[in-house]
């Protein structure tokens, strides 16, 4: 573009004056505004944090924009007596794709445990292969893992979710159990690294949900209910991983979708999460039916509690099962019965429950 760039003659201003912009002004952000405004320098939030704060979001970190050049800012920060670092602590040596620490890393982890996650989460993100580790960096992570008991869940699920949505997750994760973090995390005392291998060999070409990594190294659903009570993933991942637990093994039949179409259709939970759960456990399997189920329209439930009022369904308790038996028959028909020929089974129906009351 040859014009000159402009800013709008009548732009729209928004004061802001949330809780979430608020929480941001924390000792450390007004320290820096304080120095910038000493030097008469205008400093101002910028990027992805304006973008939450405008929806209501608390932003996760914080850009910066001054009008102070880099040798402003350097000459500023040295009369401050002020040193720029690193704040996660680490130093990456991009062109030998290495992660190493700042200074001795045994203290540098002491001063932070969580480290040691961020640790993995940057090897993800740099390294070139998946175990090109430092001896001495692995041993320190070692010596320091307890120093995870007192890290919140919250704060680790962060680093770890990251760290499994880079690359070589699945090895990461094993590494990270050789060194004891495992029982930190909330992973049970002998994980099952044989699945979590299947599953990275199956399923290399795929894109997984964080969850599907932690899934297959639990063995049972009261194991996910102890990862649960650690890391404090939100509701949506924790069903999710119940959900992996308890239908990554479902055997197929004649009709091999159907039991997954089943799945959403008498969910109790949202049916849009229903499908992504779905879709994920297909991903999980390796399984040909993901591309088939993903073609898959949800078809339309013919039968509504109106026109079982009208087929003289007393109101109450029964509704629910009621409609759950005619779904299944539905189902099973191939989704080809109408709401006509559905009505049809409804006094027998009736009947059926009226005699399982009669011998409870």
């Amino acid at each position: 573009m040859d014009e000159e760039l402009k800013s709008r003659e009548n732009p729209v201003v928004l004061r802001l004056d949330s809780s979430e912009f608020q929480n941001i002004f924390t000792p450390e952000v007004i320290t820096l505004k304080n120095i910038f405004d000493k030097y008469k320098y205008e400093i101002r939030i910028a990027g992805g944090a304006v973008r939450d704060l405008l929806i209501g979001l608390n932003p996760k970190d914080l850009d910066f924009a001054t009008t102070a050049t880099p040798q402003q800012m350097k000459e500023m920060f040295t009369s401050e007596n002020i040193r720029m670092i690193n704040a996660n602590g680490e130093r990456h040596d991009l062109k030998k794709r290495r992660i190493v620490f700042v200074g001795d890393p045994d203290r540098r982890v002491k001063e932070d445990y969580l480290r040691i996650m961020r640790y993995f989460r940057f090897y993800g993100k740099i390294a070139d292969k998946p175990d090109n580790h430092e001896e001495n960096t692995l041993r320190v992570l070692k010596d320091n893992v307890i120093g995870l008991q007192n890290i919140s869940g919250e704060r680790i699920w962060v680093e770890l979710k990251k760290m499994l949505q880079g690359n070589f997750a699945g090895n990461l994760l094993k590494t990270m159990i050789d060194v004891g973090v495992g029982k930190y995390i909330g992973l049970p005392v002998s994980p099952n690294v044989e699945e979590l291998d299947r599953l990275v060999k199956r399923t290399e070409h795929l894109s997984l949900h964080p969850i599907s990594y932690l899934a297959a190294l639990l063995r049972d659903l009261d194991d996910v209910t102890v990862l649960y009570n650690r890391l404090k993933f939100s509701g949506y991942d924790r069903d999710l991983a119940y959900f992996l637990v308890e239908h990554r093994g479902d055997k197929e039949g004649s009709r091999p979708l159907l039991p997954y179409e089943k799945l959403v259709l008498n969910s109790k939970i949202k049916q849009k999460d229903a499908i992504e759960y779905v879709k994920e456990v297909l991903k999980y399997r390796g399984d040909k039916l993901f591309d088939q189920f993903n073609e898959w329209v949800v078809p339309r439930f013919p039968i509504s509690g109106k026109v079982l009022k009208e087929a003289g369904v007393p109101p109450g308790k029964m509704y629910g099962p009621i409609i759950s038996k005619i779904k299944d028959i539905w189902i099973e028909s191939n989704y080809k019965l109408a709401e006509e020929e559905l009505i049809k089974y409804i006094p027998g129906i009736i009947e059926e429950f009226d005699k399982n009351k009669v011998k409870a």
